[in-house]
C-alpha cells in the first residue's frame, strides 16, 4: 500500500503544480481581489477594510495587459478577452506579455480606482501567504502570484489528501476504496480550480473535512483532547472562510447532544473565542457576520423569504452537481453534460448504498448532518445570489459546494464496499472515468483553449493539434500561461500516464 500511497501523493502534488502554472494570470476565482488582499496585509500590516480598500495600481496595471475569460471582463469591462488578445496580431500580443512583466512593483503602495470587494474577508489564508509575498515583492507580479499559487495549492492538496484518508480510517474504509475515494477528489477539475490559484479556498475546503473527521472522532472517543482538535480546527475554519458558520453550528450541535459539558464548554470557549473578534470586528464595520458585498447590500430577511419562495429550486441542485464537478475555471465552459450526470449517478448511487448499508448508525447521522446543515447554507447563499444579481444567479457559486466533495466521495466509495463484486465494478468505473475526465480537461478543454484553438478539440483531431500545430498551440501558452510551457508539457505528459497507471493499480487493490 506504500506505492500506492506515494502515487496518490505524486498525483495531488503534480496536479497542484500544473493548475498553478497553466492558469493565466487572474484566470482564478476573483483572484486579482483575492491577492489584493494577501498584498495589503504584506504592505500594511492591517486588515482591508471592504468600503474603502482600493487593489493597488499596480494590480490595476496587470488586469489591463493579461488576458482573461468572459466571465472576468463581465466584472470588469477593461480587461482583454481571450478571443481578443488572440485576434491582435503577434508582436501587440509579446508586447503586452512584455509589458506585464515589466509592471513596476513600487505601484502596490499606489491606490487604484477599484475597490477590493473581497476586503471582507475572513484573515487566515491571506495571513500565510502574505509573509511570502512581502519578502518576493520586488520580482514581476505574474511570478510572485505563481509562487504563492504554488504555496497554496500545495499545502491545500496536502491538508486535503491526508484529511480524506484520515476521513476514509474514522469511517471504517478498507485501503482500497479509501484510495479510490481520494484518487477520485484529485482528480475533480473543480478540487484544483477551487484551490489553485491565491484566495482562502485553498484552506477553507480541506479544513471541513478535518472538521468532520474530529467531529466522528469525538463523537466515538467523547475525550477532551478530541473537543480542543474539534475546536482548535473549527476556529481556524472559521478563521478562513464565513461559511464555517454553518460548519460551527453542527460541530456545537454534535458536542452538546454529546452531553459532556466540560468539552462542550471547552470547544464553545475555544473556537469562539478564536473567532469572536472577527465577526465582532464585522458587526461594527458593516453590520452583518459574513460582511459579502451581497449581504452587504441591506437585503431584509422579508425580502429573502419571499424571493426564496418564486425560485425554481428544482432546477438548482442538478446544475450546481455537475458545476461542482467542472466549470472550465472561470471560462464556465461546458463539458459532456451526459459524462458529468454518468459520474453524479455513480457517486449517488454509491452515497445511497452507505446510508441503507447496515453500518455505523452515528456515523451516517453525523455525516447527513454535516450534509444537511452545509445544504441548508448553500440555499441561504443562492438565495442571497439570486436576489443580489435579479435573478441571473441560479445556483449556489460552485467553490462553495467543493465542501461536500470530498465527505460526500468518501461515503460513496464506502457504499461501493458493501456492494459485493458489482460494487467494485462500479468503484473501478467511477474512478476511471474521474481519470478520464481530468486527462480530457487538460488535453481538450483547457491547453487548447488557453493556447488560442478556437476548433473544439476532438479525439479524431487531437493529433492533428499536437503534433502538427504543436509550435502555435506553445508559443500562444507561452504568452497566456503564468508559467514555463515546458513544466506545463512535462507536468501534463506526467499525469497522462500516471492516473490510468493508477486506476490499473486500484482496480488490482479492489
Amino acid at each position: 500500500m506504500l506505492g500506492t500511497s506515494r502515487v496518490l501523493w505524486a498525483i495531488a502534488i503534480a496536479n497542484a503544480a500544473l493548475y498553478a502554472l497553466l492558469l493565466p494570470l487572474w484566470e482564478g476565482f476573483d483572484e486579482p481581489f483575492h491577492y489584493g488582499y494577501v498584498q495589503f496585509l504584506a504592505d500594511h500590516g492591517a486588515f482591508p477594510d471592504a468600503r474603502f480598500t482600493p487593489l493597488s495600481r499596480e494590480i490595476a496595471d496587470s488586469l489591463l495587459l493579461a488576458p482573461a475569460s468572459e466571465s472576468v471582463k463581465r466584472n470588469l469591462p477593461r480587461v482583454t478577452t481571450y478571443s481578443e488578445f488572440f485576434s491582435k496580431d503577434r508582436q501587440e500580443q509579446m508586447q503586452m506579455r512584455d509589458a506585464l512583466d515589466r509592471v513596476n512593483p513600487s505601484l502596490r503602495s499606489s491606490p487604484s480606482d477599484i475597490l477590493n470587494y473581497e476586503a471582507h474577508q475572513a484573515p487566515l489564508a491571506y495571513l500565510m501567504l502574505a509573509p511570502v509575498d512581502r519578502v518576493v515583492r520586488n520580482i514581476a507580479i505574474r511570478i510572485r502570484v505563481l509562487l504563492l499559487r504554488f504555496l497554496a495549492a500545495g499545502a491545500g492538496a496536502a491538508l486535503l489528501l491526508s484529511g480524506m484518508k484520515r476521513l476514509g480510517k474514522e469511517l471504517g474504509m478498507s485501503d482500497g476504496f479509501a484510495d479510490a475515494g481520494c484518487f477520485c477528489v484529485l482528480c475533480c477539475q473543480m478540487t484544483w480550480a477551487t484551490m489553485g490559484h491565491v484566495a482562502n479556498d485553498w484552506l477553507s475546503v480541506p479544513l471541513s473535512i478535518w472538521v468532520l473527521y474530529w467531529t466522528l472522532r469525538y463523537w466515538r472517543r467523547r475525550s477532551a483532547v478530541d473537543a480542543v482538535w474539534l475546536a482548535s480546527v473549527t476556529a481556524a475554519g472559521l478563521l478562513a472562510k464565513s461559511y464555517f458558520l454553518a460548519i460551527f453550528l453542527f460541530a456545537g450541535i454534535v458536542v452538546l447532544v454529546v452531553r459532556r459539558w466540560r468539552n462542550a464548554v471547552l470547544f464553545f470557549v475555544m473556537a469562539g473565542l478564536a473567532a469572536f473578534p472577527w465577526y465582532w470586528r464585522n458587526l461594527s464595520l458593516y453590520g452583518v457576520l459574513t460582511s459579502t458585498q451581497e449581504a452587504r447590500s441591506g437585503i431584509s430577511a422579508r425580502e429573502l423569504a419571499t424571493t426564496a419562495l418564486r425560485m425554481d429550486w428544482l432546477l438548482a441542485p442538478g446544475r450546481a452537481a455537475r458545476s461542482a464537478l467542472w466549470t472550465g475555471n472561470n471560462t464556465f465552459m461546458t463539458y459532456s453534460k451526459f459524462t458529468l450526470n454518468l459520474l453524479l449517478a455513480a457517486i449517488a448511487l454509491g452515497f445511497i448504498g452507505w446510508l441503507v448499508s447496515a453500518g455505523n448508525r452515528s456515523a451516517k447521522w453525523i455525516v447527513a448532518g454535516f450534509s444537511t446543515t452545509y445544504v441548508v447554507a448553500l440555499a441561504y447563499a443562492t438565495a442571497v445570489s439570486y436576489l443580489f444579481t435579479r435573478g441571473a444567479a441560479l445556483e449556489p457559486s460552485p467553490w462553495y459546494s467543493e465542501v461536500l466533495m470530498g465527505p460526500i466521495l468518501c461515503c460513496c466509495f464506502l457504499g461501493f464496499s458493501g456492494m459485493g463484486r458489482w460494487g467494485r465494478y462500479v468503484a473501478m468505473g467511477t474512478a476511471g472515468l474521474f481519470s478520464f475526465v481530468l486527462i480530457a480537461t487538460y488535453l481538450f478543454k483547457l491547453i487548447p483553449y488557453y493556447g488560442g484553438v478556437e476548433a473544439k478539440a476532438t479525439f479524431g483531431n487531437l493529433g492533428d493539434l499536437y503534433f502538427r500545430h504543436l509550435g502555435i498551440l506553445s508559443s500562444n501558452l507561452s504568452l497566456t500561461s503564468c508559467g514555463p510551457v515546458w513544466a506545463i508539457v512535462l507536468l501534463t505528459v506526467f499525469l497522462v500516464f500516471l492516473c490510468p497507471f493508477y486506476v490499473v493499480r486500484l482496480a488490482r487493490l479492489l
